[in-house]
């Protein structure tokens, strides 16, 4: 009998202990897709204090995934972008220069035609989240004479000179010297109040630094590389201050393969700065002049005393 009693004392127990877990369950922020070790949820700085969090469930395989997007801390906040390809990257700026972030999902297919696509989202002057209009890619822009003609997949997406972007290989052009992407058309977006719309666009090449690196499809020259590198795939971004949320430029670090230098991009400034190794490890540091750059959570970059970007 008193077995009995232990025994059904436990089972009380064990059934108020799975309803609490299931409670628990209900208030993750990730909303109806929470509580799966397939979803990775990421967060990004919307302004205001706020931020956009963008979840990606990949139980469905790796070629697809089902996304949501949600403000962190209200999953009432919600816009379920459906099934769509995985993401690869994902973008932020405040395009529309009106103090709020855009965020821009960038998705892209699996196969041999690697297919980029954008899904764009902002907030709402209720803070709301909303979707931004984007123009689709119809069978005749990809026609003769067309904006994306001899449009097959492998797109670059970016963000340079306050614009979308998005570079793809020009059908038939060889690959130049020089060039790390060969000839490749771009389209450029810019934000409005009624959503993207196409911004006048140019074919790459015209625009080419002394290195030969496009500055218009997010290129510039690396010393260390001896070659034209996308900071934004390349580079450890530094965040003004070290604040994430910080609508400042960033600026941009390197190393070459054992560390003994490093490369600067400032904001502003033409060209990097190469700053160089100094002290044992474990008390190291790169410096040229007045710039330092400490490896701490990171890194952080004081110009003398005064911290100026941090990040990593």
């Amino acid at each position: 009998m008193k077995s009995l009693i232990i025994l059904l004392t436990g089972l009380v127990f064990l059934s108020i202990a799975c309803g609490n877990a299931s409670q628990q369950k209900e208030k993750e922020p990730t909303g109806a897709i929470a509580g799966s070790e397939t979803i990775d949820t990421s967060y990004f700085p919307a302004g205001h204090g706020l931020e956009f969090a963008v979840a990606e469930d990949n139980s469905l395989g790796a070629s697809l995934s089902r996304i949501k997007v949600f403000l962190k801390g209200n999953p009432e906040n919600t816009i379920d972008a459906g099934e769509k390809d995985p993401i690869i990257n994902t973008l932020v700026a405040d395009l529309d220069g009106n103090d709020t972030n855009e965020v821009y999902i960038i998705t892209q297919a699996a196969g041999s035609g690697s297919y980029g696509t954008i899904l764009p989202f902002t907030l709402d002057g209720q803070q709301q989240l909303r979707t931004i209009a984007l123009p689709e890619i119809t069978d005749a822009d990809k026609g003769p004479g067309g904006r994306f003609e001899g449009y097959d997949g492998h797109d670059s997406i970016f963000i340079a000179e306050n614009r979308l972007k998005r570079t793809f290989p020009v059908p038939g052009s060889p690959k130049e010297e020089n060039s790390v992407i060969g000839q490749r058309k771009l389209i450029s977006y810019m934000l409005t109040p009624a959503g993207l719309e196409y911004a006048k666009e140019t074919m790459t090449g015209a625009d080419r630094d002394s290195h030969g690196c496009i500055g218009a499809t997010g290129y510039t020259w690396s010393e260390l590389q001896q070659e034209c590198i996308r900071l934004f795939e390349r580079a450890t971004r530094l965040n003004a201050n070290g604040e994430m949320a910080s609508k400042a430029e960033a600026a941009y670090i390197f190393f070459n393969a054992d560390q003994s230098k490093a490369e600067l991009w400032l904001p502003g400034k033409k060209g990097s700065i190469l700053l160089e190794r100094k002290g044992k490890e474990g008390g190291h540091s790169w410096e040229n002049g007045q710039l330092k750059l400490y490896p701490w959570k990171g890194y952080i970059l004081k110009d003398g005393e005064k911290l100026i970007y941090a990040g990593g």
